[in-house]
């Protein structure tokens, strides 16, 4: 299930909706796939910033610099960084 979050501000709402969405439809917690700008953006438009380092949450937002890979949460759903989504999409699977 793709959902377009970034235009040219951070649509939470739409993607809680769709994450919601996706928890009703297929009874599962899903994984976001999405660019490491996306999730700077998404971690920009939070109070607490969610990037991962180690096994807590940190408020460094330099943490982004990571490669590929598991990075963050948001609203305990895992963020898998994946640069071949467009920025803006994430892909909740």
């Amino acid at each position: 299930m793709k959902s377009t979050i970034v235009e040219t501000q951070i649509y939470t709402l739409k993607l809680n909706q769709d994450i919601q969405f996706f928890t009703e439809t297929h009874g599962l917690k899903p994984y976001l796939f999405m660019d490491k700008e996306t999730c700077k953006c998404l971690s920009n438009a939070m109070e607490v910033p969610i990037i991962k380092e180690g096994n807590r949450i940190s408020i460094d937002k330099e943490a982004l610099k990571l490669e590929n890979g598991y990075l963050a949460k948001y609203k305990g759903h895992k963020i898998i960084i994946d640069d071949d989504i467009p920025f803006g999409e994430v892909d909740i699977r």
